[in-house]
């Protein structure tokens, strides 16, 4: 009777039986002094409250024999032990976390400095943008200019002295305008094509009022530039084309806005192509000879002077 007590006390402390029938091996507790935590010790310390079917348990590995269910402080229970510290740590972390943002001083300070840039910044940006677009039709009339000048005398061949009259700016005319891309032709007469305004001089003193003298012809073009005809003074310009790049806007001014081409021995020339222009455009008070600036250089630096 001792004997088959003995042996079945052994047997539950092997195995459990399932309630299928089958056999499952069960941990033996950590031994004392071992430092191993077990997992049902760690849940009832630590409160966490885990259900456990007692018909149907999870399946455990047997310990090796003289070793605690958790060897080496790992498994089921370290994983654990993680997990709430780093859920502590976020909450840590979370409840002392503080909420960062600008003052209203700071950003005033912020778009006063961000104003003065710009101030300082803008206006050269803009007038850079001008000049080259600028510096791009004055050159791109020069061609067209030149292009048509060179058909007109294939199909012609060449022209005679233009006077500086109303006929003499209708004849210079008349050798162009089969050739460009005409949006009005106001002719001599017709006031609607520029501002009725005096142009001004590079300097800013003021000249001819090219819109109600009949010595002058002008054309629209489609982009919004016009262009001035009128005849030559003496048999060296047989005739002179006047170009404003942006029509009647302003400024309708010498080295600014409006510039010269003229015809020279069967060419068309930018105006002051025949002199010193490398001297004289900086230092002429009129900006006649700026084209010819324009055309080599590419730039309006003598503005800058």
């Amino acid at each position: 009777m001792t004997r088959e007590l003995e042996s079945r006390k052994d047997l539950v402390n092997e195995n459990v039986t399932r309630h299928d029938g089958s056999r499952d091996a069960i941990p033996t507790p950590c031994g004392r002094g071992s430092g191993c935590v077990s997992e049902a010790s760690y849940n009832h310390r630590g409160g966490v409250n885990v259900s456990i079917d007692s018909q149907n348990p999870s399946p455990q590995p047997s310990p090796a024999r003289g070793e605690g269910a958790c060897p080496n402080n790992s498994g089921t229970s370290q994983s654990l032990i993680k997990v709430k510290n780093l859920t502590s740590y976020r909450l840590n972390d979370l409840t002392t976390s503080k909420k960062v943002a600008f003052t209203l001083a700071e950003i005033l300070v912020t778009l006063a400095v961000i104003g003065i840039v710009a101030a300082m910044t803008i206006p050269n940006l803009v007038q850079s943008y001008n000049e080259k677009v600028t510096v791009t039709k004055v050159k791109k009339m020069y061609s067209v200019l030149s292009n048509a000048y060179e058909m007109y005398k294939i199909e012609n061949g060449g022209t005679n002295f233009f006077d500086y009259t109303q006929e003499g700016a209708e004849q210079a005319a008349t050798i162009f305008k089969p050739y460009l891309k005409i949006a009005k032709d106001c002719g001599t007469e017709d006031l609607s094509c520029l501002a009725d305004t005096n142009y001004k001089f590079k300097s800013g003193r003021s000249t001819n009022n090219y819109n109600n003298d009949t010595r002058y012809y002008k054309l629209v073009l489609n982009d919004g530039s016009v262009l001035i005809f009128r005849g030559g003074q003496d048999e060296q310009y047989n005739f002179e084309i006047i170009f404003d790049v942006n029509g009647k806007s302003s400024p309708n001014q010498w080295g600014y806005d409006t510039f010269e081409f003229d015809e020279n021995n069967g060419k068309i020339v930018p105006c002051g192509f025949l002199t010193d222009w490398t001297q004289a455009c900086p230092i002429d008070e009129t900006g006649y000879d700026c084209t010819a600036w324009i055309i080599s250089k590419g730039n309006m630096d003598y503005l800058k002077n």
